[in-house]
């Protein structure tokens, strides 16, 4: 699992734990799962851990792209949510919050067999 820089976001702050300095804050995510099948009409759900190495506590708004046909929502904690409080890092590590995301067919619709790409 390899977290990708999400947006930077520009604030004072120290050194960054992987040793590069700057003064910009990012926020991380990383998918468990590169690729994921499963039976058309299923609801697919993987985990995203989102980590933000900040030294203040920020709110991030959360929304999906669905592809054509497709519906989609975030949850944390078992809750469906359109946004998270996350931060500041403790001791040099980033504050990390995992979420779910759940892809599901359009009510009444079940998809033809295929890849879907989704972002």
């Amino acid at each position: 699992m390899s977290a990708r820089p999400l947006f930077r976001l520009k604030e004072p702050r120290l050194p960054r734990p992987d040793g590069n300095s700057g003064s910009e804050s990012y926020i991380y995510y990383a998918i468990d799962l590169p690729s994921y099948a499963d039976d058309s009409g299923a609801t697919f759900n993987f985990d995203v851990t989102l980590k933000y190495d900040g030294e203040s506590r920020i709110t991030v708004s959360l929304s999906t792209v669905d592809p054509a046909g497709w519906d989609s929502y975030i949850t944390y904690s078992g809750k469906q949510v359109s946004s998270i409080d996350i931060g500041p890092q403790q001791f040099g590590s980033p504050d990390s919050k995992s979420l779910t995301v759940y892809l599901l067919p359009e009510t009444g619709k079940t998809p033809d067999p295929g890849t879907i790409s989704w972002p």
